[in-house]
């Protein structure tokens, strides 16, 4: 296992390259330092190439103070809005399985906002979009979103200003066709049909250095572990904030059947962050007898093979009819540039994560 410094400062690294929005420079040298370090310790790499649509936009307020964004895809074009219809998401993006408001169950809820701001002749919809923190919190979308309306998220001071004075805005926003590719690290060089998968993904808003950082450290040492024992295909997806497009694209190139898939989603190893895991395996109780050294307590899916009763990038591999462990957390800093490394991690929860996620991996996969 890793010293404890070297834990911390690879979380740290990966916040040096921000801001790591897919297809940018700071997730291009995410790709390299990735494939790079798992080259030096021993991983055979290969790359995933797929296609997808990069989002630009420019947002411009009469306002200096304004902090805002366009939703991506929202809305392609240009123009000038001045006529908003407004609502205030606050706390309400809490995650709980079953119940949760997650990045669908939201662009549900702005698709029906835009009809109601056409039908009252309003050219955009405001929404604060807040952190605890009421720092401005970012929310995922996938290019086929196709609303065709300025859906703009704000942060809390920008939307009482919306609220008591008007502001005037103008945008500019358009598609590039691009590509960009997921890496998967193999533990073997031999033909192996049935490894243990674990996935964690890698891109996302801002520095992102808790909710994915962190991931992404857990995720190679507990492969370094594991990959003792058994075959491991680690999947660094792509593209999570585009609808968890990387992952998708990637799973259904994915020809082998693996003995198990460990999810490794957002905020693990972050201080008061609120964890949820579904579990689907035979030895659950030894798994969870693990993950309660951590706080975390999983649940089992009310049907493993339908994606709705999964968490985030685990909703990809559902159809995979596997076990799985999906673990995946929400905190404070969550979608805003407030994420940073110091904020939401130290050393020691890092290697308590590494430890017992390992153990209830080796749970997971034991016959």
């Amino acid at each position: 296992m890793l010293q404890q410094s070297n834990v911390f400062n690879f979380v740290k690294e990966y916040e040096s390259f921000s801001p790591h929005r897919t297809g940018g420079v700071g997730n291009g040298n995410v790709l390299s330092w990735l494939k790079n370090y798992l080259l030096s310790v021993g991983w055979n790499i290969s790359s995933h190439e797929f296609n997808y649509k990069h989002y630009n936009s420019i947002l411009d307020s009469d306002d200096s103070n304004f902090k805002g964004m366009l939703l991506y895809y929202s809305v392609i074009g240009k123009g000038r809005l001045s006529n908003p219809l407004y609502y205030s998401l606050s706390n309400s993006t809490k995650i709980e399985t079953g119940t949760q408001l997650e990045d669908q169950n939201i662009i549900t809820l702005i698709g029906k906002l835009t009809k109601n701001a056409i039908a009252n002749a309003n050219d955009c919809v405001v929404i604060e979009s807040v952190s605890e923190l009421g720092d401005l919190s970012a929310i995922n979308s996938s290019s086929d979103l196709n609303i065709n309306f300025p859906i703009i998220l704000v942060d809390g001071r920008t939307y009482k200003k919306f609220m008591n004075k008007r502001l005037l805005l103008s945008y500019d926003a358009w598609i590039n066709e691009s590509k960009t590719f997921n890496i998967l690290a193999k533990s073997y060089s031999y033909d192996e049909q049935s490894p243990l998968v674990i996935t964690t993904p890698i891109s996302g808003w801002f520095s992102c250095s808790g909710e994915r950082g962190c991931g992404i450290a857990v995720a190679l040492e507990v492969a370094k572990e594991v990959s003792k024992f058994y075959p491991v295909d680690l999947v660094f997806a792509n593209a999570h904030e585009l609808g968890y497009q990387g992952a998708y694209e990637f799973v259904a190139d994915y020809q082998n059947i693996p003995m198990a898939v460990l999810h490794l989603g957002s905020c693990l190893a972050n201080t008061d962050a609120e964890m949820i895991s579904v579990c689907h395996s035979k030895n659950s109780k030894n798994i969870a007898l693990h993950l309660s050294k951590l706080g975390i307590f999983p649940k089992p899916p009310a049907n493993n093979r339908l994606k709705k009763y999964w968490a985030g990038e685990a909703k990809c591999w559902s159809s995979k009819n596997v076990p799985m462990l999906s673990i995946a957390g929400e905190n404070a800093y969550f979608h805003t540039s407030a994420d940073v490394a110091k904020s939401v991690t130290n050393e020691e929860l890092l290697l308590n994560y590494v430890e017992y996620i390992t153990k209830a991996t080796l749970a997971l996969i034991s016959r």
